[in-house]
């Protein structure tokens, strides 16, 4: 299911950026924010990804050294049933060759029915000669029979170790196998989480471009605006007259969220303060310029952005949907009504979004209000 969402965000930050390339008519500069929340958000999910693999890698390290210990346990048997089959071996032929030998004598003394073992004892000179000739006799026949029973026994024994020793490496087999299994699945499951930090990666990079071409572009418009010279009044050269020095509130309300980072937001850092009031709530110009930007976007809402002159600009959003009073390329007196408050765009309730931008990049508002 996580892996899902992730991809299915890839997709939605994938089209949206695609969306932002298409939006030319449009400045650049009202799109840094809303793509920023997207960089906060995708670098969020990269963070995850990323200790999603490293936690997976780990366990498949720990996966490899049980199977490399199964392996050679296995291997370890595989030479000790080959030690033993060797020995079973050696075993047989030893037999053979005591029975063999046994045969031989067998043959040579009864060669001609029971003459040969009665001219063994016939042949004894005396008493003494012809026991002592028994007792050898019987001495043979043992130890060949004593000798053929151990190595009977120890042919049944190395047989049963064999046995033993392969019912054991089949076991070993099939754990080894199944840890194996178990060590590919990992391995698939690695390259997957991998292919999906990839995957962020990639949106991330775009999107710090997406960042660095606006924020480019910005720069560019408040160059050409600075090369004009904008007036007060809107008219181009001289200089431009902000107000009485500062800026102005731009609406009446409470401020619910100030400028700098915010830790509930996947690291976001808020780039404006948030001034909170009723639907409808009055927004002016917080000071007196141009307007080099107005109309909607998914994430801000409705829009304006006004240039005051000497690389100074303010940005107002989430306004309420057809309230916009000005547009691009107007100019606007401090204190000068330019909208209403609402709550459009990515917003959990009337309020505006106040910005005050210095070459481009946002500044904290309280220090000019």
């Amino acid at each position: 299911m996580k892996s899902k969402k992730i991809a299915a965000l890839a997709l939605s930050l994938a089209a949206a950026l695609t969306l932002t390339i298409g939006l030319g008519s449009l400045s650049y500069a009202e799109t840094i924010s809303t793509n920023k929340s997207k960089l906060a958000e995708v670098n969020s999910q990269k963070q995850n990804a990323s200790s999603n693999v490293e936690e997976i890698q780990s366990r498949l390290k720990e996966q490899q050294k049980e199977v490399d210990a199964i392996t050679s346990e296995v291997n370890s048997l595989e030479s000790e049933i080959a030690s033993t089959e060797a020995k079973v071996e050696e075993t047989k032929a030893n037999m053979a060759e005591r029975k063999e030998g046994l045969d031989n004598r067998l043959r040579a003394m009864y060669k001609n029915g029971s003459v040969g073992f009665v001219d063994v004892l016939l042949s004894s000179r005396n008493v003494s000669e012809f026991l002592s000739n028994v007792e050898m006799i019987k001495k043979i026949y043992s130890y060949d029979q004593q000798t053929l029973d151990q190595l009977k026994a120890d042919h049944e024994f190395l047989e049963k170790a064999e046995a033993e020793l392969k019912v054991k490496k089949e076991d070993l087999v099939a754990k080894q196998k199944e840890a194996t299994e178990k060590a590919n699945e990992l391995e698939n499951e690695r390259a997957n989480a991998q292919a999906r930090l990839d995957s962020l990666t990639s949106i991330s990079s775009e999107i710090e471009s997406q960042i660095a071409a606006q924020q480019a572009e910005i720069d560019k418009q408040i160059a050409a605006q600075q090369a004009g010279g904008t007036t007060n009044n809107g008219s181009t050269g001289g200089t431009v007259v902000v107000g009485n020095g500062t800026y102005i509130w731009p609406t009446q309300g409470v401020v619910t969220s100030p400028f700098g980072p915010r830790p509930n937001f996947y690291g976001d850092f808020h780039t404006g303060i948030d001034i909170a009031n009723s639907a409808g709530t009055p927004i002016v110009a917080a000071a007196a310029g141009t307007v080099i930007g107005q109309g909607q976007d998914s994430a801000g809402g409705e829009y304006i952005i006004i240039y005051h002159g000497n690389g100074m600009s303010t940005a107002y959003w989430h306004m309420m949907h057809g309230s916009i009073a000005v547009s691009k390329g107007q100019s606007v007196q401090q204190g000068q009504h330019i909208a209403s408050m609402g709550s459009t765009g990515w917003s959990t309730g009337p309020h505006l979004h106040f910005e005050v931008r210095v070459n481009g990049s946002p500044v904290n508002p309280m220090g000019y209000l």
